[in-house]
C-alpha cells in the first residue's frame, strides 16, 4: 500500500426485497495516511477510505505484515463526509481479522486454514461484543481472470462464515495489484475497473 493509491470497483447487488432486478454502484477506494490506529494503543496501520456514492463513507485501518494483510478497525459514516458528527458505527477486531494470508503454508492450492477474533460493534443501539471464527480455502493460487481494469493471475480464497461449512464470499487477489474480484453468497458482486498505485 502506498498512499494515494486508489481502486474503483463496479458493483452488482440485488434490489431490495419486494422489488425486482439489479443495483449496479461503484465505490473507490483510496489510502489516506499510515498513522494510529483509533483506540488500539501502539498500533500503526494505513488508512483506508471507501466511498461508496449516495450511500456511505467507510474508513478501515488494516497493516501489511510479512505474512498477511490484516484489519483493526472499521468505521460507518454517512455519505459524504467522516468527521465525528456523520460516525454511524464502529467495529474494531481483536487482535485482527484476515483480508489475507500471504504465508508460504497457506498460499498452496487447497490449503484450508481458521481464524478466530474478537469483534466489537458500536452504533445507536450500544456495544456489542462476540467471538467470529471464519473458515478459509485456496481454491487456486494461478487462476486466470479477466475484469474491466484488465486479465491477471489471482488467488482465488473462500471465506466462510461462523460455525457453517456454506461459502460466504469469494475472492481473487493480485499481488502488487490488490482485490479485482469480490462475490457473496448474497449475490453481491464487485469487479475492478481501475486503480493507481503510486
Amino acid at each position: 500500500m502506498k498512499v494515494a493509491a486508489t481502486w474503483s470497483y463496479a458493483t452488482t447487488e440485488p434490489a431490495a426485497a419486494g422489488a425486482s432486478g439489479t443495483v449496479t454502484g461503484t465505490k473507490v477506494v483510496t489510502v489516506e495516511a499510515s498513522e494510529a490506529v483509533p483506540a488500539r494503543s501502539g498500533i500503526t496501520a494505513w488508512r483506508l477510505h471507501t466511498v461508496i456514492p449516495g450511500v456511505e463513507d467507510q474508513v478501515t485501518w488494516q497493516a501489511e505484515t510479512s505474512t498477511s494483510i490484516i484489519r483493526y478497525r472499521d468505521e460507518v459514516h454517512a455519505s459524504g463526509s467522516t468527521d465525528t458528527a456523520s460516525l454511524q458505527s464502529t467495529t474494531t477486531y481483536a487482535p485482527s481479522k484476515f483480508r489475507i494470508d500471504t504465508s508460504a503454508a497457506r498460499m498452496v492450492t487447497g490449503a484450508k486454514y481458521t481464524e478466530s477474533f474478537t469483534e466489537t460493534v458500536t452504533d445507536a443501539a450500544g456495544t456489542t461484543s462476540s467471538s467470529k471464527p471464519y473458515g478459509w480455502k485456496v481454491v487456486n493460487t494461478a487462476e486466470p481472470i479477466a475484469v474491466p481494469a484488465g486479465a491477471f493471475t489471482a488467488v482465488h480464497i473462500q471465506k466462510s462464515n461462523g460455525n457453517s461449512s456454506a461459502v460466504d464470499k469469494d475472492y481473487w487477489f493480485v499481488r502488487g495489484v490488490g482485490k479485482v474480484k469480490e462475490t457473496s453468497a448474497a449475490g453481491r458482486t464487485e469487479v475492478l475497473t481501475s486503480y493507481n498505485i503510486p
